[in-house]
């Protein structure tokens, strides 16, 4: 033992100095590690301020391998990859780093700017809403009612009912059909016995309008400075008047005077009305002939109507349906929604946050260029911006506006007079609305899209 104790020190000496070489090491590596990736990371931003996006990915790319969990790093590769137009890509990596429980200002805050960059403003509306919910800054409320306001400035030209049909042509409304409530816009002697068939013709509305819409048989039309008038039924009280009126009604009344409606839609004796503030409200029977917001949705981004059913698509990604029969019920159809169309019977097609196409009554035999997602979905090989069904089959859109028609196995695109601003459907086809005011109708069955008569 007296030995032991003896050759205790010498034994401890080198140990002692291996440890200490080894806390050097760390200490000198650490903080050669800190100095690479702080010089990585002034690099790349130098790079991205001089638009040298394909060198700055290389800073950035270098400090992440030294720093695998530095924020900036990440948020500087994201832009530089955006910056070369890898919008998807770069938008997707930060995603990925934002799936706590409370996003992170910073990270949501580039993803806003990358996808406002890239024309996604689905996601961006549904960043800025989730920013409201954990911070409840006047900010984002303020960004959020700039961003709906750009988002909801979209055509809608056409407009088909129960047994009426309007057209919007340089901001005057036309119509054709039955007029046995008035639906047409005009008295009934001076469109008597209509039918769909025969030629449109003045629908009477004064002064400039923006857009039209139909609910049964209560017609709609939106003014320019956007006020929303109906003509025809008010059986069930569903122009929000206050009253309710079973006899025939001639002429236009305006129904909101607040110049913020963005869009309308409905069945047969329910109205519902989107505002640009995202706010839904309805009228009918069950709210006293009132207009009363829907408490249900914080922010509704698309509201569509075709036949007896409606859907509507809330800013968190939910897709929402309800019909005549119940028209106060809402059915969640699908989670993660970016984008709906409507198809024939009442079925919806639509995309989801993965680039994958879905739906809850159709199906599209897959193109060979397409990618089949693990969620079941089907990815096609360009970015999709709209999209519904026809009979012919599924109709699509990507950023610049080209038509696309999958079908049969193959997606080929069709050619257009002018890109396409947007599409939805109505009646028995689907409506295209070009970028140079254009109107053309795609009808079930056809191959092509024709003017719309």
């Amino acid at each position: 033992m007296e030995r032991f104790r003896r050759n205790k020190g010498p034994l401890l000496l080198p140990v002692l100095c291996l440890a200490a070489a080894l806390l050097i090491y760390l200490v000198v590596n650490s903080l050669w590690g800190a100095a690479s990736v702080a010089r990585q990371l002034s690099l790349g931003q130098q790079y991205l301020t001089d638009m040298n996006y394909n060198a700055a990915i290389l800073a950035f790319n270098n400090a992440i391998r030294t720093d695998p969990v530095s924020k900036e790093a990440h948020i500087g590769l994201a832009k530089a990859y955006a910056g070369t137009g890898e919008y998807q890509f770069a938008g997707q990596m930060l995603e990925d780093l934002n799936q706590g429980p409370v996003p992170d200002e910073e990270i949501s805050d580039t993803l806003i700017d990358i996808y406002t960059d890239a024309g996604e403003w689905e996601r961006v509306i549904r960043l800025i809403r989730e920013l409201i919910d954990s911070t409840d800054r006047d900010e984002y409320y303020d960004l959020l009612q700039q961003v709906l306001a750009a988002y909801f400035d979209q055509p809608h030209s056409y407009g088909v009912g129960t047994d009426q049909r309007l057209v919007l042509k340089n901001g005057q409304v036309l119509s054709a059909g039955s007029n046995s409530l008035g639906q047409l816009g005009v008295a009934l002697a001076a469109a008597p016995e209509q039918t769909e068939a025969q030629p449109l013709a003045d629908a009477g509305f004064n002064g400039t309008a923006a857009g039209v819409w139909c609910a049964g048989r209560t017609s709609l039309a939106l003014d320019e400075a956007g006020n929303l008038w109906a003509a025809g039924e008010n059986r069930w009280g569903q122009m929000g008047l206050a009253y309710a009126d079973g006899t025939t009604r001639t002429g236009w009344t305006c129904l909101t005077d607040t110049g913020d409606v963005a869009a309308a839609a409905g069945t047969t004796g329910h109205l519902l009305v989107l505002r640009t503030d995202g706010s839904l409200w309805q009228s009918g029977s069950e709210t006293g002939g009132q207009l009363e917001p829907v408490s249900r949705f914080a922010t509704v981004i698309q509201l569509e109507s075709s036949g007896e059913t409606v859907w509507l698509l809330s800013a968190d990604g939910g897709l929402y349906t309800s019909n005549a029969g119940d028209p106060y019920t809402w059915t969640r159809v699908a989670e993660d929604v970016l984008r709906f169309g409507l198809g024939p019977d009442g079925g919806a097609v639509w995309l989801a946050s993965d680039g994958g196409i879905g739906s809850n009554r159709y199906s599209v035999e897959q193109p060979e260029d397409w990618t089949a997602l693990e969620s079941g979905r089907m990815q096609p090989d360009f970015a999709v911006r709209q999209l519904a069904q026809s009979e012919s089959g599924l109709l699509l859109t990507d950023a610049a506006g080209t038509l696309y028609l999958a079908a049969g196995g193959q997606c080929a695109p069709v050619s257009t007079a002018s890109p396409v601003e947007t599409l939805y459907r109505q009646g028995e086809g689907v409506v295209l609305e070009l970028r140079t005011g254009e109107v053309q109708y795609w009808a079930d069955g056809d191959t092509a899209p024709a003017p719309l008569a």
